[in-house]
C-alpha cells in the first residue's frame, strides 16, 4: 500500500514536472499573441487615423481652392463692373439676380455680398436653409465696425483675406442653430481702378459637425 502511495506521487510529481512547464509555456505563447494581435490592431488604428487626417486636409486644400476661384470670380463679375461703371439702377437689379443664381448653384455660401468702401451692405443673397432669397434694402445693414470688413478693405488688387472661423450674428445675436462661418473677400475696382468695395462670401459648408468637438468660438456677424 506504502509502495503504491509512493509510486504515485512519484508519478504526480513527474507529471507536474512535464505538464507545469509546458502550461507556462502556452500561456506565455498566448501572451505573445495577444501583445502580437494588440499591436497590429494599434498601427491599424494609427494607419487609419493618419488617412483620415490626410483625407481631411485635401478636401481643406480643395474647399480652399474653390472659394478662392469664386470670390475671385465674384469680384470681377460683369453685372458687378456694370453696375459700378454705368450705376443705373436696373444693374444692381441684375447683380442681386447672378448672386441669387450663383448661391443656388453653388450650394456652400450662407451669404453672398458686395460691400461698398462705407462698410454698407449694397446687394446681399443669403442661403436661406437651402431657400435662396434676395436680401431687401430694408434688410441691409452696416458692417463697418467689423473687423474682418477693415481688413478686407485694406486688401489691394489680387489679394483675398479670410477670416478666422467664428459663430455668425446678425443683428447682435448669434444665429440659431449656431453657424459656424469662415468668410472670404476681395477688392473690387471699377473701370478706372478705383477700389469701390469688396465682394465677400460666408462660408458654412462643412462645420455641420463642429458641435462633437469641445470647441469654442468667437461671434461676429
Amino acid at each position: 500500500m506504502a509502495a503504491r502511495r509512493m509510486l504515485g506521487a512519484t508519478v504526480l510529481r513527474r507529471a507536474g514536472l512535464i505538464f507545469v512547464p509546458l502550461v507556462m509555456i502556452a500561456a506565455s505563447l498566448v501572451y505573445l499573441l495577444y501583445r502580437a494581435q494588440s499591436s497590429a490592431y494599434w498601427s491599424i488604428f494609427q494607419a487609419e487615423q493618419r488617412e483620415i487626417v490626410q483625407l481631411a486636409q485635401q478636401r481643406a486644400i480643395s474647399d480652399l481652392s474653390a472659394i478662392i476661384s469664386d470670390v475671385g470670380y465674384l469680384a470681377r463679375q460683369e453685372s458687378l463692373q456694370q453696375m459700378l461703371n454705368l450705376a443705373r439702377p436696373v444693374d444692381r437689379s441684375r447683380l442681386a439676380v447672378d448672386y441669387l443664381a450663383f448661391a443656388t448653384h453653388k450650394t456652400v455660401y450662407d451669404q453672398v455680398r458686395f460691400i461698398d468702401t462705407d462698410g454698407r451692405e449694397v446687394v446681399r443673397v443669403d442661403f436661406n436653409n437651402g431657400r435662396p432669397r434676395v436680401v431687401p434694402d430694408a434688410e441691409l445693414q452696416e458692417k463697418v465696425d467689423h473687423p474682418y470688413i477693415h481688413e478686407m478693405l485694406r486688401l489691394q488688387a489680387g489679394q483675398l483675406y479670410a477670416s478666422a472661423l467664428d459663430l455668425n450674428v446678425e443683428r447682435g445675436m448669434v444665429e440659431q442653430p449656431p453657424k459656424p462661418t469662415i468668410r472670404m473677400g476681395a477688392p473690387v475696382f471699377d473701370a478706372e481702378g478705383r477700389k469701390r468695395g469688396i465682394v465677400v462670401v460666408n462660408y458654412q459648408n462643412g462645420f455641420s459637425q463642429w458641435s462633437i468637438f469641445n470647441c469654442r468660438f468667437k461671434a461676429q456677424d
